[in-house]
């Protein structure tokens, strides 16, 4: 499969464009959730994240937020041109619906193992049924 993803070229362009993701999810929470305290620590709790130096972490994060969040993905959906819609759509609907349950059953302690496992079943599973997924959109 190549280089860890932790450590591929280009890692800092990379982690840069995962970071205005997530300044985008940042700005999406309150749209959707309103000015709540819940909504607000959140954003707290987002911008920990963004303050990291982990790249993974950062990763992990904005695939959970995927998972959670139909309006995260249409920022990929918009770019049909270079494949991310397809992409968007099956993380969506069928990979993360099966790994987002058990990162967490480990206490989302290892977010590169979630990251990589997330990639592998998208990349080399492409279109296999995992679980009862994949779910109407």
């Amino acid at each position: 499969m190549g280089t860890p993803l932790g450590q591929r070229e280009g890692e800092c362009r990379i982690e840069k464009e995962v970071d205005r993701h997530l300044k985008g999810m940042i700005e999406l929470m309150p749209r959707v959730y309103g000015n709540t305290a819940s909504c607000r620590q959140a954003v707290v709790e987002v911008n920990a994240v963004l303050q990291m130096h982990d790249v993974m972490c950062k990763r992990a994060m904005l695939l959970y937020g995927m998972s959670k969040e139909r309006e995260m993905c249409d920022h990929w959906r918009s770019r049909d041109a270079d494949g991310s819609a397809a992409l968007a759509n099956d993380l969506q609907s069928r990979v993360l619906p099966f790994v987002v349950p058990r990162f967490f059953k480990h206490s989302c302690q290892c977010p590169d193992a979630f990251v990589v496992t997330t990639m592998v079943m998208s990349e080399m599973w492409k279109g296999e049924s995992l679980g009862n997924w994949p779910r109407a959109p």
